[in-house]
């Protein structure tokens, strides 16, 4: 693709400079994100040859489902399942300051008696790491495929794949700042239902070009403060209303909490990341502007002691609608909840999320109303703590949504045992 050979033009003289000089750049490879890279070598703790590896295997939601179509058949659909797979990260040191990593997570999805539903998921991803005195360079790309849930506006499992390719450039200016480019390229393509009701395929395969310019301007061993600026284009394949582009521009800032070595997750204090900026989502050849005002994504928990955690979050973000071609629609989701520690490896807690979906689009307008649009999860799980690679943890989940605060509420619960053995990669 010409996007890229773009991206190898960019990165590409760094590589030639760091094999033609390399005492030049290998220094101290003192970057955060350098930094980061070691924190994962390290923690490989298996040897295979010349890899080292960190490796993990799950099992989730081990238990029930009362409605695994979540109201969108025709009666209820409760089943018995269960997923379960391995998570491998391989990393293989080319040099002190050149590592290769490969991650592999195929996930076996079971289900009792919807035989239709039994999948094989996979997600892959390979990335080259160039960790430099004042420079990291990262470029790879990864395949995700999978049949799974597709959004809360079409509670089905839909088969998808993602094609992606990407990298990015980072410069710490100093000790506290420093400056990133980030271009990533990502093919969507979806599967239809099986009765061929609904062409998703034709409103939502799409080719996506991100790029993100960041401005880290003070860092510390508590928080992290940056200002974002964003690109996005969409390109629609099989768009029967000819419109087949449309373009994002974002700017958003925040402060990350304890992003850096030093600021563990027992330690009090708030942790996690405050994300809020503006956007303008439009489509460029019809001069339409879709949406303009606020989104972002903040995740945040304040650690009160160590018996207790409370944690919160928002979200607002344009999304791509499967039912009408070149629909959109906001969604706005707020909750939170907390953690108690009832012993030292055992802990309880609870977590509430609402959101809301709210169509703009005015063709299909009668249609759209009638889709859920209001939606509730309440979500109460133990967690124990089985030894330093291993956990155990039961969930019981209750979802509630409606298309109107005038009509009633379906419900769906899940109850679901999950288990992890070994530790998977930090990433």
């Amino acid at each position: 693709m010409k996007s890229r050979k773009m991206l190898f033009s960019a990165v590409s003289p760094f590589i030639v400079f760091l094999f033609i000089f390399p005492r030049f750049f290998y220094g101290e490879g003192t970057t955060w994100l350098g930094q980061g890279l070691a924190e994962s070598l390290n923690s490989a703790r298996g040897k295979l040859g010349p890899f080292k590896y960190q490796a993990a295997f799950q099992i989730g939601d081990l238990g029930y489902n009362s409605d695994i179509y979540s109201g969108q058949g025709t009666k209820k659909t409760p089943d018995y399942g269960f997923n379960a797979g391995p998570i491998v990260t391989l990393y293989l040191p080319i040099t002190k300051k050149i590592v290769i990593d490969l991650y592999d997570a195929p996930r076996y999805v079971f289900f009792s008696r919807a035989r239709s539903e039994r999948t094989l998921n996979n997600a892959f991803r390979g990335q080259v790491h160039f960790s430099l005195n004042r420079f990291y360079i990262q470029v790879g790309g990864g395949l995700t495929d999978a049949k799974e849930r597709l959004s809360t506006e079409l509670n089905l499992n839909i088969r998808h794949t993602e094609d992606s390719f990407g990298g990015i450039v980072f410069w710490q200016i100093a000790e506290k700042s420093g400056l990133a480019l980030q271009y990533r390229e990502t093919d969507y393509a979806f599967e239809n239902p099986q009765d061929d009701a609904l062409s998703i395929s034709e409103n939502l395969d799409r080719n996506e070009r991100y790029f993100k310019a960041s401005a880290y301007v003070f860092q510390d061993s508590v928080k992290r403060v940056y200002v974002d600026a964003e690109i996005v284009s969409y390109g629609f394949r099989n768009s029967n209303l000819g419109i087949k582009d449309y373009r994002s521009y974002a700017v958003l800032g925040g402060i990350e909490f304890a992003p850096v070595a030093g600021g563990e997750a027992g330690r009090k204090g708030l942790h996690g990341i405050l994300n809020l900026g503006y956007q303008r989502f439009e489509i460029p050849d019809m001069k339409g502007k879709i949406y303009e005002g606020l989104v972002g994504n903040t995740n945040l928990s304040a650690v009160i002691s160590r018996f207790l955690t409370i944690n919160g979050g928002y979200s607002r973000s344009v999304q791509f609608s499967a039912f009408i071609n070149s629909g959109h629609f906001i969604q706005t989701a707020t909750g939170g909840g907390l953690s108690i520690a009832l012993k030292r490896h055992l802990s309880l807690s609870y977590n509430v999320m609402i959101s809301q979906n709210e169509y703009i689009a005015e063709e299909g307008k009668e249609f759209l109303n009638a889709l859920p649009r209001k939606y509730q999860t309440h979500a109460l799980s133990l967690s124990q703590r089985l030894g330093p690679n291993s956990s155990l943890n039961l969930r019981a989940d209750l979802s509630l949504w409606r298309a109107s605060a005038v009509d009633p509420f379906h419900r769906r619960v899940i109850i679901g045992l999950g288990i992890m053995f070994g530790l998977p990669s930090g990433g």
